[in-house]
């Protein structure tokens, strides 16, 4: 009699399990009546992480600001124990916008499903992507959307440098000797912040930049050099070095500062994040190798060899 009553408790569950999913799908057909064509865009992940976008859905055919759209999707994440997958806009200035719940879902390691809903109350780049749980910049994603509401490439890499100090500036260390006092020197290298402001990220970097570039006047390539903190930013083409001060002038106006760079006439490699936002306990170590990964920075721009 026992065994019988479990079985109709599991018939019954499943029954309402399946019930369940069918509402769902309902809701989501009624909620979002449009099936909204979309395109990918530029995607970059950790080794062995994926995302893929099934199903975009809206309450508009077309991807505008104002409208309302659910992404189902699946997921893959092997490089961590646990994230969040979220679906979020680059926008097309620094200034942050609202997070809703039902942007972001927090995941385990190995595959499942997704979907998450927001509202474009901005201009931007649509993506769905992977962040830490405790806060911090994406480790990969895909963007997606519509015509040039694509983003296609990226001015900056979610690559992150974990080596140690010696092999993050690519110096060779022996058991003893000069090099060996050099990496001690210098330390290791500096995370970014659990609580970073949106507009120090290299996102958001990427977009002051683009910004302070066009209203300059300037037609010149940004980089994004993430590899530790403070991130900096480069600009390549001819003309970079005439237009530098004007460039400055526009960032420092959305609260950016100069803080260091190394340059010529076509190239230049800056730290344009104020010491302020930089972690107070870490401040010798960032200030001895800044002037090194300056250089290098520029060196790998121009396509400097030993």
């Amino acid at each position: 009699m026992k065994r019988e009553n479990l079985a109709r408790k599991v018939i019954l569950f499943a029954l309402i399990a399946g019930l369940a999913g069918r509402l769902s799908g309902a809701d989501v057909a009624t909620d979002f009546p449009y099936v909204v064509a979309w395109e990918s865009g530029d995607a970059e992940f950790a080794p062995g992480d994926s995302i893929t976008i099934n199903q975009v859905r809206g309450t508009t055919a077309t991807i505008t600001t104002g409208a309302t759209y659910c992404v189902e999707g699946v997921y893959t994440l092997v490089s961590r124990d646990e994230a969040k997958v979220s679906l979020f806009a680059t926008t097309k200035s620094s200034t942050p916008t609202p997070v809703d719940p039902l942007q972001t879902m927090t995941v385990s390691r190995g595959s499942g499903a997704f979907r998450l809903i927001k509202t474009m109350n901005e201009d931007g780049y649509l993506h769905i992507s992977f962040y830490p749980t405790t806060s911090g910049s994406s480790f990969g994603g895909v963007y997606f959307g519509q015509g040039e509401g694509v983003l296609r490439k990226k001015d900056w890499s979610v690559a992150r440098s974990t080596a140690t100090s010696a092999t993050a500036l690519g110096i060779q260390a022996s058991s003893a000797g000069t090099n060996r006092t050099l990496c001690e020197y210098l330390g290791n290298p500096v995370d970014a912040p659990s609580d970073l402001d949106p507009k120090y990220s290299q996102e958001g970097l990427s977009n002051a930049l683009r910004t302070a570039v066009e209203k300059a006047g300037a037609s010149l390539e940004i980089h994004i050099e993430d590899s530790e903190f403070p991130f900096l930013v480069g600009l390549t083409g001819p003309g970079a070095r005439a237009s530098y001060e004007k460039i400055m002038a526009e960032l420092k106006q959305m609260g950016y500062a100069y803080q260091g760079s190394v340059g010529s006439e076509t190239c230049q490699s800056m730290n344009i994040i104020p010491w302020p936002a930089l972690p107070r306990d870490a401040s010798q170590r960032i200030s001895r190798r800044l002037t090194v990964r300056l250089q290098m920075f520029f060196d790998r721009m121009t396509g400097a060899s030993n």
